[in-house]
């Protein structure tokens, strides 16, 4: 009752006033009915309406008044907005879980390099100086003392074999050939050390590949295809494993296609198929701005594929 007679500048405060009066005058112009959303404030706080304005017109059929029909829709715009700020925060959580991963990748990689140059340089040259130390005691030996002779020679044997593993485990962690010789001989080597290790014939068909690629995308697609190799051979039971690697003036394709056991799109998503590596694979990729892509189907194999975009310098 106390309202009745005053005006929107009387009733409300100036902005708010003023937003009601263009309302109006949007009504009156255009004679026809108009949807708005208004802000008021109310004794607990502002409250957001949906409002229906329509002229109101006398016998003659002139405008004489506004009338409206509000519905308030603050607790529908209260709860989407605590929805999109939901949204926000998860959205930044996905970035920093993102950012993480790629920073735990990095230093995986760089903890490889630093462990692999330990056990090449220091461990490695170790070994064999204990080696040469043993065959120059063998020589020191009477003719007489044949058993120890054998015996030195046994434990010598044992030394090299250790070594041998010791450079193969190095070169595993971080392969000195992707920095020297580049991507297209390192995976060549990784082949056909990983088809004698394993017994698996392994086929590498590179083609078109650019004089240079730049090294986080050796990287990525040497570990790409070393993790594929593993699976393969430890979870697919694989014979035959064909790579390919094809470089266009887009970038570089790589394909890893096994003969193994495969699993079904539904079993790809739980454990153990789900961490077989896929998910750091695929990370690689993402980091690298490329694709990757797991086809696979019970008793037909797997087929591993990664693009990444290569600009060549």
């Amino acid at each position: 009752g106390g309202a009745l007679g005053k005006t929107d500048i009387e009733l409300f405060p100036r902005a708010q006033a003023e937003q009601f009066q263009t309302h109006d005058r949007q009504v009156l112009e255009s004679g026809v009915a108009k949807e708005f959303e208004e802000v008021a404030w109310q004794a607990d706080g502002f409250h957001t309406s949906i409002v229906v304005k329509f002229p109101l017109r006398n016998a003659s059929g002139q405008i004489h008044a506004i009338g409206g029909v509000t519905t308030d829709i603050t607790d529908r715009k209260r709860t989407e907005e605590a929805l999109r700020e939901s949204h926000q925060a998860l959205r930044r959580s996905q970035e920093d879980l993102r950012e993480l991963a790629g920073c735990l990748l990095s230093a995986q990689d760089d903890e490889r390099r630093r462990l692999a140059r330990d056990l090449h340089d220091d461990m490695n040259q170790r070994l064999a100086a204990l080696a040469l130390d043993l065959e120059a005691l063998a020589r020191s030996l009477p003719p007489s003392l044949i058993e120890a002779r054998h015996q030195l020679a046994s434990v010598q044997h044992q030394v090299v074999t250790i070594s041998d593993d010791v450079h193969d485990l190095a070169y595993q962690l971080h392969p000195s050939l992707l920095d020297d010789v580049g991507l297209e001989v390192a995976l060549q080597d990784l082949v056909r050390s990983f088809g004698q290790r394993e017994n698996i014939s392994v086929l590498y068909n590179p083609q078109n590949l650019p004089d240079s690629i730049p090294t986080p995308i050796a990287g990525c697609l040497y570990r790409v295809t070393q993790e594929s190799l593993r699976n393969a051979a430890k979870h697919g039971k694989a014979s035959q494993v064909v790579v390919d690697l094809f470089g266009s003036p887009e970038g570089l394709d790589l394909s890893v296609k096994d003969n193994g056991k495969g699993f079904t799109a539904e079993e790809g998503k739980r454990p153990p198929h789900r961490g077989l590596g896929l998910i750091s694979m695929q990370e690689r990729l993402r980091l690298v701005n490329g694709v990757f892509t797991v086809e696979s189907r019970p008793g037909q194999g797997t087929k591993i594929c990664a693009w990444v975009p290569v600009r060549e310098e």
